[in-house]
């Protein structure tokens, strides 16, 4: 799966304003552990009970964040 860079970041659609979207609940696998909180703390940082991360058995990590 390619890396997505910040520009092509959906969370920068979820700032609000006009035309906002609902939220809701968004995959993304990163190569370890601090890349994942990295992207979830990138702005807008998520809040509390916003985002969460698992390990996959090849080392990756999937960061769910709820934007």
């Amino acid at each position: 799966m390619p890396e997505d860079t910040k520009h092509e970041d959906p969370k920068a659609k979820a700032k609000g304003g006009v035309g906002a979207l609902a939220k809701t609940w968004h995959t993304f696998n990163r190569p370890n552990a601090a890349a994942a909180v990295t992207w979830l703390n990138s702005p807008p940082a998520q809040q509390a009970g916003e985002a969460f991360a698992s390990t996959r058995p090849d080392g990756t990590v999937d960061a769910y964040a709820f934007f």
